[in-house]
């Protein structure tokens, strides 16, 4: 069966109008009628109870007729027609105002949304992306903080909280409902509309009847606290409304400074927030590092802060040792990075004998014997070597009863021939020519006596170990053997 539109059950809704409206005409033609007939009858003289049956009949069909006008009209109205309009305010899932509940933005259906929408706080809203709550910012995610509290800057959807997103934001709004329309008791900048009249009421936590925000309550009539934006006089050094700790002003409201325990970001290598020289971060919040003149603990094994490799620290900030490189002036004749003989610098850290008598190295004998030569004036033989290297006076018991007397001789004729180096001179002569008399003699020092003798150098041919045995003379400079073992 087809049913045109605009009709129930094949009923013309129009037809069913004019129905009821007939009825009503109906109605009132058959009163009149009766009226009518009463009056007429009384006139006549006919009896009164004739008239009234009459009327009664009358009435009867006509609330039959209405009845069965009202049924009909009920019947339209059961069957989902509603003559009334459709603005106004419906409860149960219904329409309420301009917010469909269910729709996004609009109060939760019974605790179910539209589509993919989800309920929270009573509101639906767009699904979290996937991975929020992670902690992690990807996507199309304003933010990540990897949690679900929605008073934060960070909703448990990933979106940055805002007036009007239906949530109060900690320290930051006093009311969020959900719209930014002014005039509903939450102004457009979710502020309370009542905040500001002096009066602490509602949600207020404080009202001071002023717009200063560097007093105790601010014009949000929220307390003043840390992080909301505004420097309170006489309590904050500052206060940036945010959390970051590596900026110029950290979270506990203070000014950054070196010692605050925070770094901060590009101003400071490190801070520890203590006053400690021996960890990895010094008191001026510089990473500690070899040459700043503090011994890091279980790092270094000194620190004299300067770039000097030959003194009791080298830049190694490790203590100095034979073979670290580093040839420690006053300790050390030479440091090759080893401690491997037979390289030029011995496994002690001294030279190993060279080939030149006169230098710090000295020279070997045909005995094997590591020679050094020097001229000293003649009283001051005993000091003549340098013992600091390991270098000895060769003794006169040595020269005379140990065979080093013409070991010694032909490894100096080897080297000058027979020309003297010493003489009536305080200092070796540059030359022979420069030896203003006297010749050459070895000198020894027993400990108590100096002695010289021979053999005579510039005396050719001439190994007499006991020429000018024990002759004296301490105006002349002398010839020493150094020797070391």
């Amino acid at each position: 069966m087809f049913f045109r539109p605009g009709s129930i059950g094949g009923a013309d809704l129009f037809s069913l109008g004019g129905m009821r409206l007939a009825a009503v005409a109906s109605i009132a033609r058959a009163t009149l009628a009766a009226v009518l007939a009463l009056s007429l009858a009384q006139c006549s003289g006919e009896e009164e109870e004739t008239t009234m049956s009459s009327f009664s009949t009358t009435m009867t069909t006509t609330t039959a007729t209405t009845t069965l006008t009202s049924s009909s009209t009920s019947d339209a109205t059961s069957t989902g027609v509603d003559s009334s309009s459709s603005a106004g305010t419906e409860t149960g899932g219904e329409t309420t105002g301009t917010c469909t509940p269910g729709a996004e933005g609009c109060a939760c259906d019974g605790g179910a949304c539209d589509g993919e929408l989800v309920c929270e706080g009573d509101v639906c809203v767009a699904p979290p992306p996937a991975g929020c709550g992670d902690g992690v910012v990807q996507g199309d995610e304003a933010c990540d903080d990897g949690n679900t509290d929605d008073t934060d800057a960070c909703l448990s959807t990933c979106v940055a909280a805002s007036c009007g997103d239906g949530f109060v934001q900690a320290r930051v709004e006093s009311c969020d409902d959900g719209n930014t329309d002014d005039g509903d008791g939450c102004s457009s900048t979710c502020v309370l509309e009542s905040c500001g009249d002096g009066e602490v009421q509602g949600a207020e936590e404080c009202d001071d009847g002023n717009d200063d925000e560097t007093d105790a309550c601010l014009s949000s009539c929220l307390s003043a606290s840390c992080g909301d934006g505004f420097v309170q006089a006489g309590v904050e050094a500052c206060d940036d409304g945010n959390d970051v700790d590596t900026d110029d002003c950290p979270s506990t409201c203070e000014a950054a400074a070196c010692g605050d325990g925070f770094v901060q970001e590009g101003v400071e290598a490190c801070d520890d927030g203590d006053d400690v020289e021996t960890d990895d971060c010094l008191s001026t919040c510089e990473a500690a590092s070899c040459g700043d003149g503090f011994v890091q603990e279980g790092v270094e094994e000194c620190d004299d802060g300067n770039d000097d490799d030959g003194d009791s620290c080298p830049t190694s900030c490790k203590n100095p040792t034979c073979g670290d490189g580093f040839v420690y002036e006053g300790i050390e004749e030479c440091d090759d990075g080893n401690n491997v003989n037979g390289d030029g610098c011995a496994s002690d850290c001294l030279f190993e004998c060279g080939n030149d008598c006169w230098g710090d190295q000295g020279c070997k004998t045909a005995a094997g014997r590591c020679i050094r030569f020097t001229c000293t004036p003649g009283d001051s033989s005993q000091t003549a070597c340098d013992t600091c290297w390991g270098w000895q006076p060769v003794t006169y018991q040595n020269w005379m009863n140990d065979g080093y007397c013409a070991d010694v001789t032909q490894k100096y004729r080897d080297v000058e021939g027979n020309t003297t180096k010493c003489g009536d001179a305080p200092q070796c002569c540059s030359s022979p020519g420069a030896c203003s008399g006297g010749d050459n003699a070895w000198h020894f020092h027993n400990g108590v006596t100096n002695y010289y003798t021979g053999p005579c150098l510039g005396c050719a041919n001439n190994m007499n170990c006991t020429y000018w045995n024990n002759a004296y003379s301490g105006s002349y400079t002398r010839l020493t053997a150094c020797e070391r073992p």
